[in-house]
C-alpha cells in the first residue's frame, strides 16, 4: 500500500534519519532538516505519522506483526536469563498494563489538630 503525500520522497528520508537522530522528537528533527520553528511546531505531527506509517508497513510486510511479537515476548519469558525474564515480564506488564501507577486519592485529605493545654 502507497501512502500518498505531498512531501517530496528525498524530505521525508531526511526527516526520517533526523527523526531517528533526535530521539523520536518529530519537532526537533523538522528542525534539523531545515523548517523554520514555526513550520515545524504545525507540520511535525504529518512528518512523524508518515514515517511511522511508512515503517509499520514495512514491518508487516516482513511479517512483524502483533502475533510475532507476541510469540517472542513469549520465548523471551522462558529464557535461561533471568535478567532476559525480567525484562520480558516488565514488557508485557507494561503492554497488559497489569500494574498502572497508583492513582491519587479524589478527595482531599483533613486532619484534625488537637493541642492539649494541660501542663
Amino acid at each position: 500500500m502507497e501512502i500518498k503525500t505531498q512531501i517530496k520522497p528525498d524530505r521525508l528520508a531526511s526527516f526520517r534519519a533526523a527523526y531517528l537522530e533526535n530521539g523520536l522528537n518529530a519537532y526537533q528533527a523538522c528542525i534539523a532538516i531545515g523548517i523554520s520553528k514555526s513550520r515545524a511546531r504545525a507540520n511535525a505531527y504529518k512528518y512523524a505519522r508518515l514515517v511511522n506509517l511508512q515503517l509499520k508497513e514495512a514491518l508487516r510486510a516482513i511479517g512483524v506483526d502483533e502475533a510475532s511479537q507476541a510469540a517472542d515476548l513469549k520465548k523471551l519469558l522462558r529464557s535461561k536469563s533471568e535478567r532476559i525474564r525480567l525484562d520480558a515480564i516488565k514488557e508485557v506488564n507494561r503492554i497488559l498494563d497489569a500494574y498502572p501507577a497508583p492513582k491519587p486519592d479524589t478527595e482531599p485529605m483533613t486532619f484534625q489538630l488537637v493541642i492539649d493545654m494541660k501542663v
